[in-house]
């Protein structure tokens, strides 16, 4: 290697550890504020455990009324929003296995809409505590496609939070959709369990089209606590055998999308630099969290 070669060589590299420097200060120190990233990782289907107890939390008379004082407020201002069931988080661990691999460990049980928007304010906070709020689980996703951009989408005027911005693909599990039944390993009985890969499978379909069969690969990246809204987050990253055109396409059939807008961004650390620098104020409240594990975990350059 000439002594020119080199000099050249030491300089990309200096600039792309400065780059990555340099996005992931700003945005850790951005979502910080508003996320707390609990564990970060590569965890398959057989990594995340879940455990579920059908129930609602209980609220006493003073808690119901100022619930449901919140949701009218709230329904006046987002008309199109119904109570829909979600679940509800109790407590999560990380823990090493007999096999030696890392696994995530959550117990959940019931909560709705209502008393989501109801416990998440601070009123309610102040005055029954934290550990009275709804605490739901959403789920979203880092999508690369087959010509190797990263899925973004611009959420539309009629949703809940974060009106207008960019997002993730992502949504709540669903305990209407996303318990799934099968048969105990004796063959004896069904059992029902919570599928939180089918939860983020089902939502990547329902807001882009992209079916179970496009996705290559699919990985759990850990969990994020939302500060701001008072839930659970579990980011995954999905490879697609897709291009970015025929996302397009099937995205173009998707009917009630939570998103107006699909974007799409070069899955590259200076692109995505570049984005972050004019779009940040734009960014939904988990966007900066999951790209700064997306980016921690796969190591994009």
């Amino acid at each position: 290697m000439t002594k020119l070669a080199f000099n050249v060589r030491c300089y990309v590299e200096r600039e792309t550890i400065y780059l990555k420097w340099a996005y992931f200060d700003i945005c850790g120190f951005m979502a910080s504020l508003m996320n707390e990233i609990m564990i970060k990782g590569k965890f398959g289907r057989d990594c995340l455990k879940v455990r579920y107890k059908p129930g609602r939390q209980s609220y006493g008379h003073k808690a119901n009324e100022l619930i449901e004082l919140k949701w009218n407020e709230f329904l006046a201002l987002n008309p199109k929003s119904y109570n829909g069931p979600l679940f509800r988080v109790n407590k999560w661990s990380d823990f090493n296995s007999r096999d030696g691999l890392e696994k995530i460990e959550l117990h959940l049980t019931d909560t709705n809409y209502k008393e989501f928007v109801g416990t998440r304010n601070p009123e309610f906070i102040a005055t029954f505590g934290k550990e009275q709020i709804s605490n739901p689980l959403s789920a979203g996703a880092v999508l690369i496609t087959k010509d190797n951009k990263l899925i973004l989408g611009r959420r539309s005027s009629s949703i809940d939070g974060s009106k207008y911005a960019l997002s993730v693909i992502a949504g709540y599990l669903d305990p209407q959709k996303d318990i799934l039944r099968i048969h105990n390993k004796d063959g004896s009985d069904y059992v029902d369990f919570v599928d939180i890969f089918h939860g983020i499978e089902r939502e990547i379909y329902e807001e882009t089209g992209i079916a179970a069969y496009d996705i290559v690969e699919l990985v759990c990246l850990g969990i994020i606590a939302n500060r701001k809204e008072n839930q659970m987050n579990i980011p995954f990253c999905g490879t697609l055998n897709i291009s970015s055109d025929e996302v397009v396409t099937k995205r173009s059939k998707t009917q009630d999308s939570e998103f107006s807008e699909i974007l799409f961004v070069q899955n590259d650390l200076r692109s995505i630099n570049e984005f972050m620098n004019a779009q940040s104020n734009e960014f939904s409240d988990l966007l900066n969290s999951t790209l700064e594990i997306y980016s921690d975990v796969t190591c994009i350059v």
